[in-house]
Formats: structure tokens, sequence, C-alpha cells
């Protein structure tokens, strides 16, 4: 058990230093591409006094104490006395935080929980408030098919703090987001149950007032009732005299699936951060009209 609770200690001092998580017990791990994948169930007896313990134990795991982690039990039917253990680990404001049977610093990355530099235990402590990025947009028209154009969505973090961020991550749900460089080593694409998030490792750093493009949203339009006419004088038309009708916003797959006229309008919840930067969450919301003038900028220039 001591191995056990120094193993524990270590897993949730690494999240409590990275931007949280889930630390799920009983289920094995396998290495693939560098990344932990579940291979194998096994289960505890008396999963509700093990759960117990973990959580008499958990004040004494960290300095500081992370006081909004939670520990629940899932049983493994049809035998309830058996299951899992998941402790919930939220995003610290605390950071650095030791764990006590180590006297150690940990944190969480997409390639293993590793121990903290002396320069990054100081950075924490010193550096979280001073860091801040914001989220950016914009549309990147990619082709043309007929009457149907497909888009990127680019999302982009900027530095708008006083010390550069390492390691920036976007996470989403509720929309497909892709790194914005297909098969960048720098990037990784790590995916759940909620959506996907793109991380940049710790070589990637976003200076102060720079912009870091670093993810896409796949997106496009389809113009209704533009034969006879000039593409952008179309266009311009529909700007003009704002035509709802004479257009819907979707991809081109979306377009080719359907023939009915609709509209999937970009509405997605995003979060984001980086090693020295806090969390932030964003709903990004893009009515039809509104996504329609962002996409015509970017054609008409």
């Amino acid at each position: 058990m001591k191995e056990d609770r120094r193993l524990i200690a270590k897993s949730l001092c690494g999240l409590c230093n990275a931007e949280g998580g889930l630390l799920v017990l009983g289920v094995a791990t396998i290495k693939a591409d560098g990344i932990d994948i579940a291979n194998t169930l096994k289960p505890f007896q008396n999963v509700d006094a093990l759960r117990n313990r973990i959580m008499s134990a958990l004040p004494e795991l960290l300095s500081p104490q992370n006081s909004q982690m939670s520990v629940i039990s899932i049983p493994d039917p049809p035998h309830q006395s058996t299951g899992f253990i998941v402790i919930h680990v939220p995003a610290s404001v605390a950071r650095p935080h030791m764990s006590i049977s180590h006297h150690q610093y940990f944190r969480r990355g997409s390639d293993g929980t590793r121990l903290l530099e002396h320069g990054e235990i100081k950075e924490l402590i010193l550096l979280p408030q001073q860091a801040k990025l914001s989220l950016q947009y914009r549309m990147r028209w990619i082709s043309k098919t007929g009457y149907n154009y497909s888009f990127d969505c680019i999302l982009s973090l900027r530095n708008e703090g006083k010390v550069s961020v390492r390691a920036p991550f976007i996470k989403a749900n509720g929309r497909a987001i892709l790194p914005i460089v297909g098969n960048d080593p720098a990037l990784k694409t790590r995916y759940n149950q909620e959506g996907a998030g793109i991380y940049a490792d710790r070589g990637v750093l976003v200076h102060v007032e720079d912009q870091f493009d670093m993810a896409i949203i796949r997106a496009g339009m389809q113009l209704h009732g533009a034969d006879g006419y000039d593409a952008n004088f179309f266009i311009q038309k529909i700007l003009n005299e704002r035509l709802l009708s004479n257009f819907s916003i979707r991809t081109i797959e979306e377009s080719r699936n359907s023939r009915s006229a609709f509209d999937r309008p970009i509405e997605v919840q995003l979060a984001f951060g980086g090693e020295n930067a806090p969390i932030q969450n964003l709903q990004l919301a893009l009515d039809k009209w509104e996504t329609f003038e962002i996409m015509a900028k970017a054609l008409l220039g």
C-alpha cells in the first residue's frame, strides 16, 4: 500500500501542476506512441472501503492541498462490492503542488508524468498570474466546387501577458478540431468522451504579443440561386441585401450528403491555456449571418 500511495501522490501532483484531469484506478495501461492507453480492467475488492481510505489520505498526499479534488467509486456489475476508483482533479490556482511522499514536484504532460526542474517550479511560484492568453479566430478559404466553398476556421492563441507561455493547448467540446499542421510532431491530438484537444509540446513557446495558430475547425458555405451570376458578384449582392435564404453554412461534405438546405454554424465550447497560463473557458458561437460575413470577407478581401 505504501508504494501505491506514492504512485497516487505522484499522479495527483502531476495533474494538479498541469490542467487537471481524471485519475482512474483499476485500469491497466500500455504505451502506444508515447501515450497511455487503457488495456486491461483490474477491479478492486471492497471498492467503497478503498474509496473511503483514499479520501482520508488525500490531505496527506500533497502540499499545498487541492481541496477541490473528489473521489468516487464505480461498481463493476454484477459484483457490487468490486469496482474502480475515479479521482477528479480540477485545475488548481495554488500551483505548484509537491508530492509529500517524494518531497518532489511533478507535472502531467502528453508523454506522461515527469519531474519538474528547479526553473519550472520557480516559474509556477512567481509567474502564473502574469501569463495570459486570449483566443482569436479567423476564416481561411481552402477550395471551391461549383457554388460550394470550403473554409478552415483557424483558432489562434495570443499572448497578452508579460511572460512567454510554454506548451499551449486548446480543448473543444461540441465540434471536431484538428491541428493547424497535419503530422506536426510538436502538436498532439488527444481524444476523450467530450471531444478533442490539441496540445503543443514543451518546446513550443508563445512569446509576449505573439499569436500562435494552433487548430482548425472545418467549415463551409453553399450558395443558392447563383446560376447565371458571377459568384463574387452574388456574394456581394447577398451582403448588400442581407439575403439569408440564398446561402447555407455547411461543409461541402454535408452539402453532398443532403440536398435539403440546412445550416451548421460554428458553435463549440473551448478551453485553452498553457503550462504557466491559467485555463480559460470560452463558447465560440457564430450565427449564420455572422459566419457568412466572415467567410465573404475572406473571399472578397
